[in-house]
């Protein structure tokens, strides 16, 4: 199973990889996010869950219950 998660939120250009298995989060190169993004392949294969917060405090106090 992947331990890998490419992610780009609404709003910014970036994208950044998710290393699961390490703990680190990094931004993806500036030319390769713009390739990932132009080919438009949206692909959540292996994704169980997936939502947005706006802080990590929301995940934990129950954004769900608002």
């Amino acid at each position: 199973m992947s331990k890998v998660v490419v992610l780009g939120l609404e709003g910014e250009n970036g994208l950044w990889v998710a290393d699961l298995k390490a703990g680190t989060v990094t931004a993806v190169a500036a030319n390769v996010a713009d390739d990932l993004r132009k080919a438009g392949e949206f692909a959540p294969r292996g994704v169980s869950f997936a939502t947005v917060a706006q802080t990590a405090d929301e995940l934990s106090g129950g954004f769900y219950d608002k």
